[in-house]
């Protein structure tokens, strides 16, 4: 299931979630688990920090991860 608005997507699967919560160029992201985190998009629409605090990485790319791992 997915839910989504302007400025959060919410997406579970079985007992697993994760919530996005965008202000600006800041992404919150929460799991079920407690794990949480902050990414920030980048001028060249990359999220920075989804693997590592320095690093950059191509949202499609991200957003693979995160299907991975709620599908676990």
């Amino acid at each position: 299931m997915i839910e989504a608005d302007e400025k959060r997507i919410l997406v579970r699967y079985g007992g697993n979630w994760l919530d996005l919560q965008r202000s600006g160029a800041k992404v919150t992201w929460k799991h079920e688990n407690g794990r949480s985190g902050e990414l920030e998009f980048t001028e060249a629409g990359r999220l920075r920090g989804a693997s590592g605090p320095d690093k950059d990485v191509e949202m499609d790319m991200a957003a693979e991860a995160w299907a991975r791992e709620l599908m676990q």
